[in-house]
């Protein structure tokens, strides 16, 4: 295959469907105790991180001596994660933006295990930057790394 015929063959490949992954929700019965997440689109994930390196480099979070606006960034990355990640089976996203304060509300034991799960599934959690980073050294580079973010 020629280089021209890949980029085309790669430019009109379909993607395939968004990975769904159930995760245990317990503490919310009325939904049969599950929850699904779904892997997130090159936009989503870009957006996300952008948004989270724009709260955490917000002049209150780097100036605050007694932690707490860290603290609150640092659960505003996972509550934002929730909202953009939270599906049904079929992958369909459940969640608003208008949703994030009332999702900092619920089971921190039921949210925790939600975060989690979209954050390894989209490659955000340190293991799987781990395994992505052992899995091709080669691959990646400082500046091919940086591209996306």
């Amino acid at each position: 295959m020629t280089r021209e015929e890949l980029r085309q063959a790669v430019l009109a490949a379909p993607d395939a469907t968004a990975v769904v992954t159930p995760v245990p929700t317990p503490e919310w019965p009325a939904i049969d105790g599950q929850i699904y997440v779904r892997s997130l689109t090159l936009p989503e994930r870009t957006k996300y991180l952008a948004e989270i390196r724009e709260t955490v480099l917000h002049p209150e979070v780097q100036s605050s001596t007694n932690g707490k606006a860290a603290s609150t960034a640092i659960d505003f990355a996972g509550v934002r994660l929730a909202v953009i990640s939270m599906c049904d089976a079929e992958g369909s996203q459940l969640m608003e933006e208008g949703d994030i304060a009332a999702l900092a509300k619920k089971s921190w034991a039921a949210m925790n295990r939600v975060v989690d799960a979209s954050a390894e599934l989209n490659g955000l959690s340190k293991q799987s930057m781990e395994k992505a980073k052992n899995a091709s050294p080669s691959a990646v580079t400082s500046s091919s790394s940086n591209a996306l973010h």
